[in-house]
């Protein structure tokens, strides 16, 4: 009797063990931290694709980027609490002891003079898969459209190919000088960004309202602050910004001067995504209230590009003579 009710119990438990064995092969803990957010629904309710964000300029950062033909001239540039890069050969260097001809106004005069100038460039990229890439080139540069489009207000556009290695983006970039009688809101404004990588269609930001670059009567402690809001992508640009001192810049051997702007830049797409720089840049009210030097950390922390540009000639060529 006791070995028939031991013989029972055991099967019993036995068939608990396998039943336990069984449920627990079939259920899956759940998995700490992961939920669905979201399905993707373009089929079933037609939802349209967001729109690719505008990246700023001089800063395409994207991996799969060809490396293309890089220049080597120069030694390796140094960058702020270093010394200036050296320039490339062709380029006449000014000596310490040589000035500008004029101080920078603290308003503009003139109109920037369209036509085509070189920039000498100092670049520092970290390539994947390659490593830094240090070069010392010539690049080419434009200004056009240059017009009065109102009272007191003057807009020019100036036309560049993209400083990363390798890239074949070309950024136009339309500003307005606005300054005179009548003018509330006096300064140096970006209003358009357009661009474009071969055939594709142009990328367009219209900033609203458009971003301050430089406030005038041009001085040491204004601010360069603004955000700007496209009303058709969504994309936004913010900018702090702050004159921090007059900058002496070498032109190819002669000096002109100008008002230095520190700045940070922070541009984000319509999804949230983000991307920031530090940029500082000088302009030259002497000559119509363009951009004459210019130094890009991208992205502000932890850089992977470096660029320090400045205006190689005073007076442009007319036309292109493919630097």
């Amino acid at each position: 009797m006791q070995r028939r009710l031991r013989s029972k119990l055991v099967r019993v438990a036995t068939a608990l063990v396998l039943t336990m064995a069984l449920v627990s092969g079939c259920a899956k803990a759940p998995v700490s931290g992961v939920s669905v957010k979201s399905l993707a629904a373009d089929l079933v309710f037609g939802i349209p694709e967001l729109p690719e964000a505008v990246p700023p300029p001089n800063t395409d950062l994207s991996p799969d980027q060809p490396l293309g033909v890089i220049g080597t001239r120069g030694s390796t540039p140094q960058f702020p609490g270093g010394p200036v890069p050296p320039p490339p050969p062709e380029c006449k260097e000014a000596e310490p002891t040589d000035f500008p001809e004029q101080e920078a106004p603290t308003v503009v005069q003139g109109t920037p003079k369209e036509g085509f100038y070189k920039w000498v460039t100092a670049k520092e990229q970290q390539v994947s898969g390659v490593g830094p890439v240090v070069s010392h080139e010539f690049v080419e540069r434009s200004i056009k459209d240059v017009e009065i489009v109102r009272g007191g207000v003057v807009q020019y556009t100036t036309v560049e190919h993209d400083l990363v290695f390798g890239a074949q983006r070309i950024v136009e970039q339309t500003y307005e000088v606005r300054q005179g009688a009548g003018q509330s809101d006096e300064g140096i404004y970006l209003v358009r960004r357009s661009s474009k990588t071969g055939s594709a269609n142009p990328k367009e930001f219209v900033p609203t309202p458009p971003i301050l670059m430089l406030d005038l009567p041009a001085k040491i402690g204004n601010r360069s602050d603004g955000t700007g809001v496209d009303p058709n992508t969504q994309e936004v640009q913010i900018q702090e910004g702050l004159v921090t001192k007059r900058h002496r810049v070498d032109v190819c051997g002669k000096v002109i001067d100008t008002w230095f702007v520190d700045a940070h830049q922070e541009f984000r797409s319509v999804t949230g995504e983000t991307t920031n720089r530090q940029y500082d840049f000088a302009v030259a009210t002497g000559m119509g209230g363009f951009i004459a030097f210019e130094h890009i950390e991208a992205p502000r922390t932890d850089p992977r590009l470096k660029i320090d540009a400045r205006l190689g000639q005073i007076e442009p060529d007319a036309k292109s003579t493919n630097r």
